[in-house]
């Protein structure tokens, strides 16, 4: 082990000297210039954004509360482009006024975060008990509604068209060819890394959700959460959810923590340290793959979310496609993956998966209602651009780790 530590701690030594050169230069020449960063990985580098967080007072009326904390306008307007006979269409927006005025919601602004809370001056309702606040009927028709909507955001969106996902496989392979650059691997080892980076989207693996969720949760939600996990999120290894909890039925259900990203991240680098002494190309394949899950980590939408997301997968597809398409062009997200040379120390691959999940997690909400707002003008939004830099930025921190990890093994 003592090799190891002191391998790495040369490495490190080195691109130091390189980042001060460098920073030398710039200051002579004007031009900027990416430096490797010690000691801390600037998180926030690209800016800092007001958190939206969702109170546990408006959880407790539905897990679908978009229909309570989105812009209502909005939401209306998707309604209007659902799949519904006049009869079916003006009942879901009769029962969406009275949950308006049965369940008012208040915005309560700081300077980190936008809360959003039930209105105890406005409606007549308990909010501190510790019960579910809707009755059953309410809960059935919210899930009916939001069903509705969803589907009205994806004909709104892209008409009749199936919505379709895009971080598979070009941004994985990408990522991971641009982190062994950096890390001065030959093109030849970067190129395996990054052709084998998007396949284990190809692998399939329906698993099937209820062997890792507590007995004793209902069928059907169940069921809700394992079409979410399939047709949003690709498979239950591609996304780690820090914080599952949702009120379903009248009952809080916390399973803590959901998703195997950070467990496949581990087991295939691991593989790849195993390997690099005996097959150098086998360890470069497994490090793409090992990439692969760190990099689903740092997508927001891939951290939970999961009913909102299954009914509007639109809103995850179109963010995938903005990013997919603005990599190296437009908004040039590849200069946010590769602002700096800094690669985080990787003592373990899961909890560095954790890590990066529990980050961009920190923003969901935030960019999920960013888009549901504002279907038409969210490409431009400061916060989403914002968050998208900063969810790269600590990706590729992380995922410089992994790299070495590999040339130290």
């Amino acid at each position: 082990m003592s090799g190891d530590i002191s391998i790495r701690s040369s490495r490190r030594t080195v691109l130091k000297s390189l980042a001060s050169v460098s920073a030398a230069v710039a200051g002579v020449s004007g031009v900027s210039v990416a430096t490797e960063r010690t000691g801390a990985d600037d998180a926030d580098v690209f800016g800092e954004v007001q958190r939206t967080v969702i109170d546990d007072t408006v959880k407790r009326v539905t897990p679908y509360d978009n229909l309570l904390v989105g812009d209502k306008d909005q939401t209306l307007a998707y309604l209007e482009e659902a799949d519904l006979s006049t009869p079916e269409r003006k009942r879901a927006r009769n029962f969406l006024h009275k949950m308006w005025q049965k369940y008012p919601v208040r915005r309560v602004e700081t300077e980190n975060t936008i809360r959003y809370e039930l209105d105890p001056k406005r409606n007549d309702v308990a909010v501190d008990g510790s019960g579910a606040l809707s009755t059953a009927a309410e809960r059935r028709q919210f899930g009916e509604v939001a069903s509705a909507v969803g589907d009205g955001g994806r004909r709104l969106r892209s008409g009749d068209a199936a919505v379709s996902p895009e971080w598979a496989p070009n941004d994985h392979n990408r990522m991971a060819g641009l982190a062994c650059e950096q890390m001065d691997v030959s093109s030849y080892y970067a190129g395996l890394a990054r052709d084998n980076g998007g396949d284990p989207d190809d692998w399939g693996c329906q698993c099937d959700v209820s062997q890792y969720l507590p007995d004793g949760w209902p069928d059907e939600l169940v069921s809700e959460i394992q079409d979410a996990v399939d047709q949003v999120f690709h498979s239950y290894r591609h996304y780690w959810n820090p914080d599952f909890e949702l009120w379903w039925n009248g009952t809080r259900y916390y399973d803590g923590q959901t998703g195997d990203a950070p467990k496949y991240a581990k087991q295939y680098l691991q593989k790849a340290r195993d390997e690099m002494g005996t097959s150098k190309y086998s360890a470069f394949v497994n490090l793409g793959y090992a990439t692969h899950f760190l990099s689903d980590a740092g997508q927001p939408l891939h951290t939970g979310l999961e009913l909102k997301q299954f009914n509007n997968q639109w809103v995850h597809y179109d963010y995938e496609s903005f990013v997919h398409s603005n990599w190296d062009s437009g908004e040039k997200f590849k200069d946010a993956f590769q602002r700096t040379q800094y690669a985080a120390p990787v003592d373990d691959a899961a909890e560095a998966t954790k890590t990066v999940a529990k980050y961009s997690n920190d923003y969901l909400s935030t960019l999920f209602y960013a888009i549901y707002d504002n279907p038409d003008s969210w490409k431009s939004n400061s916060d989403v651009l914002t968050i998208t830099r900063n969810c790269y930025n600590k990706t590729a921190t992380h995922m410089r780790g992994f790299v070495e990890e590999v040339q130290n093994a």
